[in-house]
């Protein structure tokens, strides 16, 4: 099986090696030569044709199906009516299998309040209308520094402790009972975060989307379901 993670930006070594940090290895990772990070609409329409592009080549070389790495799911219902495998955005994975694992999501986003506007947006556009939205503030440099610091000394640094605190928030304020990213950048801060929470006597899920992504395509694969051509319709 040959699983593609696709992500709609530019990818450089320093992130490809905090990707490998926690993705399955049998997993391929590519970028975009000139995508931009989706924050805006416009940032989805101007990366849309490229993105395209690499969906029908990774088709073409034999991929079994593509996950999207983008918690904004941009242009995922585009390729899928020019494309036959599996094509999975991260994000709706999410919110469906939150549903099973439990009632209320709280979902972490790093981008402030416009930030929680576009992935709101999203999330209704799914379906989801009482998805919480909690910001958390961090610069994506530093939160992989401390990713390196945290996996040589393992000791829990400001960006553990604020996820830490976030989630708390959303469990005691929210009514949040499963937990998930907005944004991959902190997927490495979820598992001492996990600890955090547990020793605080709140044993929740909470979902890195990146991860749960590639499983849910390995399961349509192993499954041998593809999407309904009678909802999306397909082209060439």
């Amino acid at each position: 099986m040959k699983i593609q993670l696709l992500l709609p930006f530019k990818l450089d070594k320093p992130l490809l090696e905090y990707l490998r940090s926690f993705m399955p290895s049998d997993v391929d990772i590519a970028g975009l030569s000139k995508g931009r990070i989706t924050e805006t609409r416009m940032d989805a329409a101007l990366t849309l044709s490229e993105e395209i592009e690499a969906i029908l080549k990774a088709e073409r070389d034999g991929y079994n199906a593509v996950v999207l790495g983008c918690a904004l799911d941009p242009g995922i219902e585009e390729a899928r009516e020019i494309v036959k495998i599996p094509l999975i955005g991260c994000f709706q994975a999410t919110l469906h299998l939150a549903g099973v694992l439990g009632d209320r999501l709280a979902v972490f986003v790093p981008s402030g309040r416009f930030g929680i506007r576009m992935q709101r947006l999203t999330a209704k556009h799914y379906g989801f209308q009482d998805v919480f939205f909690r910001s958390v503030t961090f610069n994506a440099q530093q939160a992989m520094e401390q990713a390196y610091e945290y996996e040589k000394t393992g000791k829990i640094n400001e960006s553990i402790q604020m996820l830490t605190t976030e989630a708390i928030r959303a469990i005691e304020d929210d009514d949040a009972d499963v937990l998930a990213l907005g944004c991959n950048g902190l997927a490495w801060a979820v598992a001492p975060a996990k600890v955090e929470l547990s020793q605080r006597g709140y044993d929740v899920p909470f979902i890195i989307p990146l991860t749960l992504g590639v499983e849910v395509a390995k399961a349509l694969v192993n499954l041998r379901l593809v999407r309904s051509n009678l909802f999306y319709p397909q082209f060439d």
